[in-house]
Protein backbone atom coordinates (compact mmCIF):
# COMPACT_ATOMS: atom_id res chain seq x y z
CA UNK A 1 0.00 0.00 0.00
CA UNK A 2 1.27 3.26 -0.88
CA UNK A 3 1.39 6.37 1.21
CA UNK A 4 -0.24 9.50 0.63
CA UNK A 5 2.30 11.98 -0.56
CA UNK A 6 2.75 15.60 1.42
CA UNK A 7 0.11 17.08 -0.74
CA UNK A 8 -2.60 14.61 -0.50
CA UNK A 9 -1.96 14.40 3.61
CA UNK A 10 -2.99 17.83 3.68
CA UNK A 11 -6.10 17.42 1.67
CA UNK A 12 -7.32 14.66 3.83
CA UNK A 13 -6.38 16.57 7.06
CA UNK A 14 -7.96 19.30 5.89
CA UNK A 15 -11.45 17.60 4.70
CA UNK A 16 -11.12 15.76 8.33
CA UNK A 17 -11.23 18.96 9.53
CA UNK A 18 -13.94 20.56 7.97
CA UNK A 19 -16.19 17.96 8.59
CA UNK A 20 -14.89 18.03 12.63
CA UNK A 21 -16.25 21.67 12.19
CA UNK A 22 -19.19 20.50 10.50
CA UNK A 23 -20.31 17.82 13.56
CA UNK A 24 -19.57 20.42 16.25
CA UNK A 25 -21.39 23.43 14.30
CA UNK A 26 -24.34 21.79 13.93
CA UNK A 27 -25.10 21.12 17.78
CA UNK A 28 -24.71 25.16 18.31
CA UNK A 29 -27.65 26.22 20.49
CA UNK A 30 -27.07 29.20 18.82
CA UNK A 31 -26.58 31.26 15.60
CA UNK A 32 -22.87 32.56 15.22
CA UNK A 33 -24.03 36.08 15.84
CA UNK A 34 -25.50 35.23 19.23
CA UNK A 35 -23.01 33.25 20.22
CA UNK A 36 -20.32 36.08 19.74
CA UNK A 37 -22.26 38.57 21.94
CA UNK A 38 -22.30 36.25 24.44
CA UNK A 39 -18.63 35.50 24.55
CA UNK A 40 -17.83 38.57 23.80
CA UNK A 41 -19.86 39.97 26.79
CA UNK A 42 -18.98 37.49 29.16
CA UNK A 43 -15.27 38.39 28.14
CA UNK A 44 -16.25 41.92 29.61
CA UNK A 45 -18.11 41.29 32.38
CA UNK A 46 -15.00 38.88 32.96
CA UNK A 47 -12.87 41.74 32.60
CA UNK A 48 -14.70 44.08 35.40
CA UNK A 49 -15.60 42.01 37.73
CA UNK A 50 -13.97 38.58 37.76
CA UNK A 51 -15.43 35.04 37.90
CA UNK A 52 -17.18 34.24 40.82
CA UNK A 53 -17.41 30.56 40.21
CA UNK A 54 -21.03 30.30 38.81
CA UNK A 55 -22.52 31.40 35.93
CA UNK A 56 -24.09 34.64 37.26
CA UNK A 57 -22.28 36.62 34.08
CA UNK A 58 -23.95 33.72 31.47
CA UNK A 59 -27.41 33.85 32.81
CA UNK A 60 -27.00 38.09 33.36
CA UNK A 61 -26.61 38.19 29.60
CA UNK A 62 -28.99 35.38 28.70
CA UNK A 63 -31.68 37.27 30.36
CA UNK A 64 -31.01 40.71 29.83
CA UNK A 65 -29.15 41.12 26.38
CA UNK A 66 -30.33 37.82 24.84
CA UNK A 67 -33.18 37.50 26.21
CA UNK A 68 -33.58 33.98 26.17
CA UNK A 69 -36.57 31.12 26.83
CA UNK A 70 -35.77 29.01 29.42
CA UNK A 71 -35.45 26.07 26.84
CA UNK A 72 -32.75 27.65 24.94
CA UNK A 73 -30.79 29.42 28.25
CA UNK A 74 -30.78 25.57 29.30
CA UNK A 75 -29.42 24.13 26.08
CA UNK A 76 -26.45 26.99 26.14
CA UNK A 77 -25.35 26.28 29.53
CA UNK A 78 -25.57 22.34 29.16
CA UNK A 79 -23.53 23.07 25.49
CA UNK A 80 -21.34 25.22 27.48
CA UNK A 81 -20.94 22.68 30.18
CA UNK A 82 -20.27 19.88 27.58
CA UNK A 83 -17.61 21.63 26.35
CA UNK A 84 -15.94 22.06 29.37
CA UNK A 85 -17.82 25.55 31.00
CA UNK A 86 -18.98 25.01 34.03
CA UNK A 87 -18.57 28.48 35.15
CA UNK A 88 -18.05 31.97 33.67
CA UNK A 89 -14.46 31.71 33.80
CA UNK A 90 -14.36 28.26 31.94
CA UNK A 91 -16.93 29.69 29.13
CA UNK A 92 -15.17 32.42 28.26
CA UNK A 93 -11.89 29.76 28.23
CA UNK A 94 -12.97 26.68 27.12
CA UNK A 95 -16.05 26.79 25.66
CA UNK A 96 -15.17 29.91 23.48
CA UNK A 97 -12.32 27.90 22.14
CA UNK A 98 -14.20 25.31 21.02
CA UNK A 99 -16.51 27.87 19.34
CA UNK A 100 -13.64 29.34 17.41
CA UNK A 101 -12.19 26.16 16.44
CA UNK A 102 -15.67 25.18 14.85
CA UNK A 103 -15.26 28.13 12.52
CA UNK A 104 -14.14 28.27 9.25
CA UNK A 105 -10.21 27.93 9.24
CA UNK A 106 -8.56 31.07 7.66
CA UNK A 107 -6.48 31.46 5.32
CA UNK A 108 -2.91 32.24 5.24
CA UNK A 109 -2.08 35.68 3.94
CA UNK A 110 1.17 34.86 2.41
Amino acid sequence: MEKPDKAKKKVMLEAWGQKNREAARAVFPLEDAELKVFFTEIEALMEVQGCYHDTRHAQKIIDETLKLTDENANALLDWCADNGGYCDCEIAANTMEHWELSQEPRKNRN
